[in-house]
């Protein structure tokens, strides 16, 4: 499923219309996405924090997804690099996939 919707020459001029109201904005019309998860890293009893404020020293981790499958691929590598050698310096910690909202 595309990303971009289909928008009609109404929804168009609404857009282009909004814009020259806001004036030196440029307007994306995307769809909304189902959901957002986090990946998070547990530091207490219930007390979570994201994967990337945890293990700040891998560059380029990320920590929201808009996609269950892409935030519990995440969480696989992460639990994958932390078990092999080059990991072997990384605090071994519980890691869950959480569902934030609703799009």
């Amino acid at each position: 499923m595309s990303q971009f919707p289909e928008l009609t020459a109404e929804q168009l001029e609404k857009i282009r219309a909004l814009e020259k109201e806001l004036g030196d904005v440029c307007l994306l019309a995307v769809r909304r996405a189902e959901a957002m998860y986090a990946v998070e890293v547990k530091i207490d009893k219930n007390h979570w924090k994201p994967i990337d404020e945890v293990y700040s020293e891998i560059q380029g981790l990320r920590s929201y997804f808009l996609s269950r499958d892409d935030a519990k691929k995440a969480k696989d590598s992460l639990k994958s690099l932390i078990t092999s050698k080059a990991g072997q310096q990384l605090e071994k910690r519980p890691i869950r996939v959480q569902k934030l909202s609703e799009g």
